[in-house]
């Protein structure tokens, strides 16, 4: 009678382990499951958050409109040229020639960070309230842009000859001459309440994600 109860006893032991094992095994499933898809949750949170960053530029792929304006800012120079679109690539660097197309006075490269000026020829431009270049149609963010850096320019451009606004970017030459090499640099200054940057509420969501997959794997591991 005592050998029957003990072989019993061992059948009902070996029937528990098994069972405990087996639901070991379906918990760590759990487990890896749960894991997964926090983590490609997690995985797609991240992509969201990545994606301005991966922006080029301010103005990149907008179509902008160039022209020569004087003497006022919005009297277009009917006998300079007419208006020029382009659009701005980063992969490739369109020169425009707003002023007498074909006849090289200065080319104008406007690229997603910023536009530069290349003036070909010797001249002094004439006097007036306005005498430039207007970059005109700029897609930017209301806010976006703190306003355009002035990174190289010739004798007499100062930054008090350069105005902007959320739409476009104004270049005054009114009065002043320029040689052959001279050249006017630009660029564009995001603000600090740029949108395309995440505000620290973003950022602190991101952390509260990252808690909650730590809290859940830590609750399926205990079950």
């Amino acid at each position: 009678m005592m050998i029957g109860t003990t072989n019993w006893s061992k059948r009902m032991f070996s029937k528990r382990m098994e069972c405990t094992r087996g639901l070991q095994r379906h918990r760590f499933a759990r487990c890896v499951v749960t894991g997964r898809r926090a983590l490609r949750a997690l995985a797609v949170c991240i992509a969201l958050l990545a994606t301005p960053f991966a922006h080029a530029g301010l103005i990149d792929n907008d179509l902008v409109t160039l022209g020569f304006f004087g003497p006022t800012e919005t009297e277009l120079c009917q006998t300079c040229g007419g208006l020029v679109d382009v659009r701005v690539d980063p992969s490739d660097s369109d020169l425009v020639e707003p002023y007498l197309p074909g006849e090289n006075w200065f080319t104008v490269d406007v690229n997603p960070d910023g536009i530069i000026i290349q003036f070909n020829r010797a001249t002094t431009w004439a006097a007036g309230t306005f005498v430039g270049l207007v970059v005109a149609e700029l897609d930017f963010e209301p806010g976006s842009m703190l306003g355009p850096e002035l990174l190289d320019a010739f004798d007499g451009f100062d930054a008090d000859r350069l105005s902007f606004d959320d739409r476009n970017v104004l270049f005054n030459f009114a009065g002043l001459s320029v040689t052959a090499d001279s050249r006017i640099e630009i660029s564009f200054s995001p603000s600090s309440t740029d949108p395309s940057v995440p505000e620290p509420s973003t950022l602190a969501l991101l952390g509260l994600g990252l808690g909650l997959l730590l809290s859940s794997r830590r609750r399926a591991l205990g079950r």
